[in-house]
């Protein structure tokens, strides 16, 4: 595997490791669909994070699985992958708003 991309499989397993303990739970493999709802929550809200690079972290959330031996998780269910566009629609908005309001167009 390229040093590049165990890197970003460890920097996925970092940040949802920051989010759980955030959040006030343990981090137990598989996570839940739950967990990885909020962790996108999370990723979109208080990161600041573009769809692209939050896909990027739950493919590492899912490769972290199969290397620990794991059950892999349900990270594109079809309400995860909802979640994701609406977190990415919104995130976009709020960008967006918040841009405007710092040009003075809000």
């Amino acid at each position: 595997m390229a040093t590049k991309t165990w890197q970003s499989y460890k920097t996925a397993e970092r940040m949802l490791a920051k989010y759980l303990k955030a959040e006030g739970l343990k981090f137990e493999l598989p996570v839940t669909e739950k967990v990885i709802l909020g962790f996108i929550h999370w990723l979109a809200f208080k990161r600041g994070l573009k769809a692209g690079s939050i896909s990027g972290y739950l493919s590492g959330i899912k490769k972290l699985h199969i290397m620990k031996g794991a059950e892999e998780p349900k990270i594109r269910t079809e309400l995860v992958n909802t979640r994701r566009k609406e977190e990415h629609g919104r995130s976009s908005q709020v960008v967006g708003t918040e841009l405007g309001k710092a040009a003075g167009n809000t």
